[in-house]
């Protein structure tokens, strides 16, 4: 039987501080039972919703309590006096189809079983009782579960949300939880984990990350990409930056050389071969060196080019680019 919990977090940095896999309590409510798609919480947070709705046909002042609102894929609590609007899911379910199609993951053609938890914490008391301490810089936070060769648990929390944490905060998080149905059974490389999941994040943070990781090529404290490639778990906090905007930036280039297609099947490749027949086999690059020589050749490049994809794998560029 194989078991695994791994816990990701968007922070208030754009940085993510670790792993957790604790399922703790959220406020009132105990999140401890969670059993795959049968959820005593859930029945709990409707009959909350249905008496909270007949108390306020009765124009009686409605209580704060847990509400849901279910989709196809999601579940989505929020703490108040009404629900989310029915909008916010089939947002949600859009932006699901849309990443789900990008990364193209073959459980997204199903309906997810079970479903998404998404979970809108009304202040940071409740969210870092749920993702623990090391949540305290973040924004929000995605926990998968894998049990019995399936995905058994699928979850984002959601720090005090903002109206803007559909666009600022979600992407990222739901981008974490496809690619562990694009690779299910398997533990995704923490580059490749953070840098797909970066690039759904704005333009304007994404562009953070990529300033951090030239602050740290300036002072030589980035990465070799091999040592990026075989990272375990995440760096000390002082190479944050590099490995936040690096792993971006490899992802990034990986996907604009060939199809996103291609790029997963470059890491599935990985998992069995190693990197450099990954890369030999999907783009013709000879080693994770041909590959950091070709990554930083591109980089150089005008921004008009370097974005056109007019591909330097498959031919090694200078040497002198280093």
């Amino acid at each position: 039987m194989m078991v695994w919990k791994s816990r990701r977090w968007s922070s208030l940095a754009g940085g993510l501080l670790g792993c957790i896999v604790a399922i703790i309590a959220v406020g009132n409510l105990d999140l401890s039972g969670i059993s795959g798609g049968n959820r005593a919480w859930g029945a709990e947070a409707r009959a909350a919703s249905r008496s909270t709705v007949q108390r306020g046909s009765a124009q009686h002042a409605a209580p704060a309590s847990w509400q849901v609102v279910e989709t196809t894929n999601f579940r989505i609590l929020n703490y108040g006096t009404r629900p989310v609007d029915a909008r916010v899911g089939e947002a949600c379910e859009r932006l699901r189809g849309q990443l789900c199609a990008k990364w193209h993951a073959v459980e997204g053609t199903a309906n997810w079983t079970p479903k998404c938890d998404i979970v809108l914490h009304p202040n940071d008391d409740s969210y870092l009782r749920e993702v623990g301490a090391g949540g305290v810089s973040t924004v929000a936070s995605s926990l998968v579960d894998h049990k019995d060769g399936s995905v058994s648990l699928r979850r984002v929390d959601v720090r005090s949300p903002q109206s803007s944490w559909q666009t600022a905060a979600l992407p990222h998080e739901l981008t974490h939880v496809i690619l562990a149905d694009c690779f299910l059974n398997r533990v995704v490389p923490r580059w490749i984990d953070e840098g797909a999941a970066l690039l759904a994040d704005p333009a304007e943070k994404q562009q953070r990350h990529k300033a951090e990781m030239a602050g740290a090529i300036a002072d030589r404290s980035a990465f070799r990409v091999v040592e990026l490639l075989t990272l375990e778990d995440y760096p000390a906090g002082n190479r944050w930056g590099a490995f936040y905007g690096q792993s971006l930036s490899l992802v990034e280039y990986l996907t604009q050389q060939r199809s996103t297609d291609d790029f997963i099947r470059f890491v599935n490749v990985s998992f069995d071969k190693g990197y450099d027949a990954s890369l030999r086999e999907v783009y013709g690059l000879a080693s994770v060196a041909e590959l950091e020589r070709a990554w930083q050749h591109q980089r150089k490049l005008p921004r008009s080019v370097a974005g056109s994809n007019v591909a330097l794998v498959g031919g090694s560029p200078s040497d002198s680019a280093n």
